[in-house]
């Protein structure tokens, strides 16, 4: 979307939440408000398809339209601050070989990356009646991490991510993961960004301690979504590597 006053769809571009969040330097150049006003569609992102991502931060409403919902903010208490020691090892759950501690290795925290757990559900199934300590006989800390790969992200819902952490008794969590591409139109990664902040809202519900995420595809996206979480009273952030490395 590109700064043009009154927008077509009525609100103004300079102050429409649209434009200054989500939408700023789009490359597609064009108001994707107004386009569904006139009933033009992006598969799977404008209204009136009842699956748009987007939909919540629609500035307008008119005709056949809800209002638009809020912007997540804070929902009661900050949550608590997540404490780890600055180095914190990935370990293999499916390859006892990497669990340092059965060799006399201390050490107070590790994560488990709980896609290793979706690709097999055996191990996910002896693990989940267990819970995360008690399997691999673990006194420290447990961190879960949901950086995972595509195909799971897509498929997990908010209730599927409670109840695995509900089976796996984790430390602690992460907000769950997003994919962002730097080679994608950019209301794409955004459509990807506002999942994980609206995501991030659901998770303040969460018993357990839950770290927010640090992801987008530019410096706009990774700093909108920082915001957000923070105002939501997430106090505890993880950066992917890629993330980091971009």
């Amino acid at each position: 979307m590109r700064a043009l006053g009154r927008g077509k769809c009525g609100a103004e571009c300079e102050t429409c939440p649209y434009f200054k969040n989500p939408c700023a330097g789009c490359t597609i150049e064009t108001c994707l408000v107004a386009d569904c006003m006139k009933g033009r569609t992006y598969s799977g992102l404008t209204h009136p398809k009842s699956f748009c991502t987007m939909r919540q931060y629609c500035p307008i409403g008119g005709k056949n339209r809800p209002p638009p919902l809020p912007i997540p903010s804070v929902v009661g208490k900050p949550m608590p601050k997540v404490n780890f020691p600055s180095f914190v090892p990935e370990i293999d759950i499916a390859d006892a070989r990497s669990w340092f501690w059965k060799a006399g290795i201390e050490l107070p925290a590790i994560f488990v990356p709980l896609w290793q757990l979706l690709v097999n559900e055996g191990l996910l199934s002896e693990v989940s009646n267990k819970g995360l300590h008690d399997y691999l006989g673990f006194d420290g800390t447990v961190l879960l991490s949901t950086v995972m790969q595509d195909e799971f992200i897509d498929q997990l819902k908010t209730e599927d991510y409670f109840k695995l952490i509900g089976d796996l008794r984790p430390d602690a969590t992460m907000v769950p993961d997003n994919y962002a591409y730097t080679d994608v139109p950019l209301y794409q990664s955004w459509s990807q960004t506002i999942r994980l902040v609206t995501l991030a809202k659901d998770f303040i519900g969460l018993d357990v301690p839950a770290m927010g995420l640090v992801k987008g595809a530019n410096l706009s996206q990774a700093y909108w979504s920082l915001q957000r979480q923070m105002e939501m009273g997430y106090a505890s952030f993880a950066m992917p590597a890629r993330e980091l490395f971009e």
